[in-house]
């Protein structure tokens, strides 16, 4: 089964996990932490305001700047898989326990 049979991109995961997907600016802007910044601040959000306990993002696995800034945000990899739209890595960042 693929991740996009059954109801759709996330079939097995809670309804307290989100998806994102998102596109970083323009190349003059790149390198400077400021995705990673961006990127960590929204997650804190949707753990603060909207009872989600992870967020999982899939990254292609050829694109470093990707997996640096969402690494260093506090994504974790977990699997590699096949998509409508080829090969990727699933990363998650979880909630932290209080």
């Amino acid at each position: 089964m693929t991740w996009r049979e059954a109801n759709g991109w996330w079939p097995n995961e809670a309804e307290s996990t989100f998806g994102m997907d998102l596109f970083m600016g323009e190349e003059d802007q790149l390198g400077r932490g400021i995705g990673t910044q961006t990127v960590k601040k929204f997650v804190c959000k949707l753990f603060k305001s909207y009872g989600v306990t992870s967020v999982v993002i899939d990254v292609d696995p050829g694109n470093r700047r990707a997996f640096t800034c969402y690494s260093r945000a506090g994504f974790l990899p977990e699997a590699e898989v096949e998509t409508p739209d080829g090969h990727a890595l699933i990363m998650r960042f979880r909630k932290p326990k209080q």
